[in-house]
């Protein structure tokens, strides 16, 4: 879900209830790009413009997104023991401190439809991802509501 769309001040704004987990591990306003592009194409995805309708429809609520993305990455590597399913669960549980993980936006897996067996079990392996980061998560919430 690291965004390429196009820039321009709509997009550029933020909701002041809006913010991001920064690479340095804190919460700035969330504007795009959400996310630091290794290839330098970063622009507009659809997570920003998701929270700020999350923030328009509960006016009492800060929505914090914790980007993640890397795009061009197979499925495999979101997996359990996969380097971007840990550094996805490292990034989630130190934002955790902050907040309540209350859902998952999935943008990924076109390099799994390169190939015609990937693209076909995709469902099935991301479903499968999905029971994954769930317990790893419920697990995690439970610790720090044991903390408070």
């Amino acid at each position: 879900m690291a965004g390429r769309g196009m820039l321009d001040p709509p997009t550029a704004v933020s909701s002041n209830r809006v913010l991001k987990y920064t690479s340095e591990e804190g919460w700035a306003p969330g504007t795009e790009p959400l996310h630091a592009s290794k290839s330098g194409k970063s622009g507009a995805g659809l997570a920003a413009s998701f929270a700020r309708a999350m923030a328009d429809a509960e006016p009492d609520v800060t929505i914090g997104l914790i980007p993640c993305a890397v795009g061009g990455t197979p499925l495999a590597r979101w997996r359990k023991g996969g380097d971007l399913y840990e550094q996805a669960v490292n990034r989630t549980r130190k934002a955790l401190r902050d907040g309540t993980l209350k859902g998952i936006l999935w943008h990924q897996g076109e390099d799994d439809s390169k190939r015609e067996e990937s693209a076909r079990t995709y469902g099935d392996r991301l479903t499968q991802m999905g029971r994954e980061f769930g317990t790893r998560y419920a697990a995690a919430m439970q610790r720090l509501q044991e903390s408070k």
